[in-house]
């Protein structure tokens, strides 16, 4: 496979720790904000999840029409690794890019969050650099 796109966002947690119930009914799923307020600094897994979503549109070079953010969902595999699973308008368009696995690396401190996504797909060009 090849690298189909890469992204990176750094957010500032503190913009999380007040931010209105309509944000994160718009942003975020049911689960991921269920994760989020499960732990003892939700505002620190709501930035690294928002992050990782902005780094998943930067990758695949998207702006934000047709699709929304809750459209790309942060969930984690059975050993906790984290992954992306898209739905809705999102997943459609990562299929026309030919796209067939995100990556995804994340973390913060008590102040950034970071997130790194890589998207896979297409066949290898060996004529490529």
């Amino acid at each position: 496979m090849a690298i189909l796109g890469l992204g990176v966002d750094l957010v500032e947690v503190e913009r999380f720790e007040s931010v209105s119930k309509r944000f994160l009914e718009r942003v975020y799923t049911k689960d991921e904000l269920s994760y989020a307020f499960k732990n003892k600094f939700p505002a620190q897994s709501l930035a690294a999840r928002f992050a990782a979503k902005e780094a998943v549109i930067k990758a695949f070079g998207w702006r934000l029409f047709g699709q929304e953010l809750k459209e790309i969902a942060v969930k984690k595999d059975k050993v906790g690794k984290p992954l992306i699973e898209l739905t809705g308008k999102a997943r459609s368009k990562a299929n026309l890019c030919g796209a067939k696995k995100i990556l995804l690396s994340f973390t913060h401190t008590k102040t950034m969050a970071l997130a790194e996504v890589i998207v896979l797909g297409g066949e290898k060009d060996e004529t490529s650099l």
